[in-house]
C-alpha cells in the first residue's frame, strides 16, 4: 500500500514513516510548498500543483499519479480539515484510484460543525463545555453573553470557513477574561470581515498537561479497531498554532475510549479521526471539544507505543481483515522537542506524572528516522530544533 497526501506536513510525514517502517515503500505528496523536512525526505515523491485549493487541479494530479503507477493500492490522506472536505466533495471520482480512510461528506459536515458536535455529545451524555453561539453576520449580540461564567474561550464554529479569513489579529483561539474583552474580540472579528459563527465556551481550567488526545480508526464495517489515548505534556502557544501538541505521553484511558466509541457509532463514522479533550482541573472530568476528521499532527505517538495505524487501516481496506480493538500500551513520549527543552517546558511544578514521564519514558521524535538521514535534511532538522530553543527564550 502506498500512502498519498494532499499538502503534506508533519502528520503526513508520520504516516509515511509508518508505511516505510512496515513495507519499505515511499509515499507520494501533492501540494505547493511542503516544509523542508518533507521536501528533503527520502520517504516522499512530491508533485507540485499551482493551487492546492483548486479541486480540479488536485483531483487531476492525484488521478494522474494513480494511473501512472498502479503497482500498489493507494490510500489518500490529508493534513487539514479543508483538504478532508476537498476529498469528500470529490470522493466518487477519487475513489477510482484511491482508498479513502475518511468519513463520507454527510458525516464529515456533521462532525466538523462544532455546534452539531456539541449536540451529539449532549444526546449521549458525553461531557462538553457550556457554549453560546455568536452569529457575526448580524449586528445584534446574543443577550445571554452576560449569563456566561467568565473567563471564556472563543473559536470558529467551522474551522474550514475560518481558514479563508485573513486579517490582523487573527488567532486560532481567543481568550476573554470578562464581557469587555469578549466584546473586543468580536469587534476584531467583525473588523476583519469574518461573518461566520463563533462559539463562546466556558474556559476549562488546566495547563497544557490537562489536554488529552484520542486517535481512532473505524473500519469499513463500523467497528472501532484503533483507539490510542495520549496525555499532552507541552503545546504550542503562538497565535496561529495555539493548542498544537508538541509532546504527548501515551496513556491508555478506558473512559475516553468508551466516550469516543459511543460518539463514532452514533454518527456512523468511518476512517481516521482525532478527538481533542481537556480534563477540568476543578472536577477531574474530561471535556470533549471536537473531532478532527483525520489523523492529527501527533499521531505518531500511537505508532511509537506499538500501533502502526497505517497497517491497521491497510488490513481493513486492502486485506479485508476484521481486527479486534488495538489500544497501544507502551509508556513512551512523542516529542518534537529535545528532552532538555521538554524538561524545561514542563517544569518542576507540573504534576508528578508529567515530570516522571519526561525523566523516564522513552522519547520518540517523529522527524528523526534512521532511514531518512540525508545530510541536507539533517541540517534542517538541526535548524528546527534550534528554532524551538529560540521560541522558548522568547516565551512563545
Amino acid at each position: 500500500m502506498r500512502p498519498t497526501f494532499i499538502s503534506p506536513g508533519l502528520a503526513a510525514y508520520s504516516l509515511a514513516r509508518m508505511a516505510h517502517e512496515r513495507w519499505g515503500v515511499t509515499s507520494s505528496g501533492v501540494g505547493m510548498n511542503p516544509p523542508q523536512l518533507v521536501e528533503r525526505s527520502r520517504l516522499f515523491q512530491l508533485h507540485h500543483v499551482d493551487n492546492v485549493r483548486s479541486d480540479a487541479q488536485v483531483v487531476d494530479a492525484l488521478l494522474a499519479l494513480a494511473k501512472a503507477d498502479a503497482s500498489l493500492p493507494r490510500a489518500l490522506f490529508t493534513d487539514h480539515d479543508w483538504f478532508t472536505h476537498q476529498v469528500a466533495r470529490n470522493a466518487e471520482e477519487l475513489g477510482e484510484g484511491y482508498l479513502l480512510p475518511s468519513p463520507s461528506e454527510a458525516v464529515l459536515d456533521r462532525v466538523t460543525d462544532k455546534l452539531e458536535f456539541q449536540a451529539v455529545c449532549a444526546s449521549l451524555g458525553i461531557p462538553h463545555p457550556e457554549t453560546v453561539v455568536v452569529d457575526l453576520s448580524v449586528e445584534e449580540e446574543p443577550t445571554h453573553l452576560d449569563d456566561l461564567v467568565y473567563p471564556v474561550v472563543a473559536k470558529p464554529a467551522s474551522s474550514t470557513a475560518y481558514l479563508a479569513a485573513q486579517f490582523d489579529g487573527k488567532r486560532k483561539v481567543y481568550h476573554a477574561a470578562d464581557r469587555t474583552q469578549l466584546d473586543e474580540v468580536l469587534a476584531v472579528l467583525r473588523a476583519g470581515g469574518f461573518q461566520g459563527q463563533f462559539m463562546v465556551q466556558e474556559f476549562v481550567p488546566g495547563d497544557d498537561t490537562a489536554a488529552r488526545l484520542v486517535t481512532v480508526y473505524v473500519d469499513s464495517s463500523g467497528e472501532l479497531t484503533l483507539a490510542a489515548t495520549g496525555r499532552v505534556l507541552a503545546e504550542e502557544h503562538a497565535a496561529r498554532t495555539s493548542g498544537l501538541a508538541l509532546a504527548v505521553l501515551n496513556d491508555p484511558d478506558e473512559q475516553l475510549i468508551e466516550y469516543a466509541r459511543a460518539f463514532l457509532a452514533e454518527v456512523g463514522y468511518r476512517g481516521f479521526g482525532s478527538f481533542d479533550v481537556k480534563v477540568d482541573a476543578r472536577t477531574g472530568e474530561p471535556q470533549f471539544f471536537e473531532l478532527n476528521p483525520r489523523t492529527g499532527r501527533s499521531s505518531y505517538f500511537a505508532a511509537a507505543a506499538g500501533a502502526n495505524i497505517v497497517e491497521i487501516m491497510a488490513d481493513d481496506l486492502v486485506g479485508g481483515i476484521s481486527r479486534s480493538l488495538t489500544v497501544p500500551q507502551e509508556r513512551v513520549v512523542y516529542s518534537v522537542l529535545p528532552r532538555p527543552l521538554l524538561r524545561r517546558t514542563v517544569g518542576a511544578d507540573a504534576d508528578a506524572w508529567a515530570v516522571a514521564a519526561v525523566r523516564s519514558a522513552r522519547l520518540v521524535n517523529p522527524w528523526k528516522y534512521r532511514a531518512d538521514r540525508a545530510p541536507d535534511r539533517l541540517a534542517y532538522l538541526a535548524m528546527t530544533e534550534a528554532n524551538h530553543y529560540r521560541k522558548a527564550l522568547r516565551g512563545n
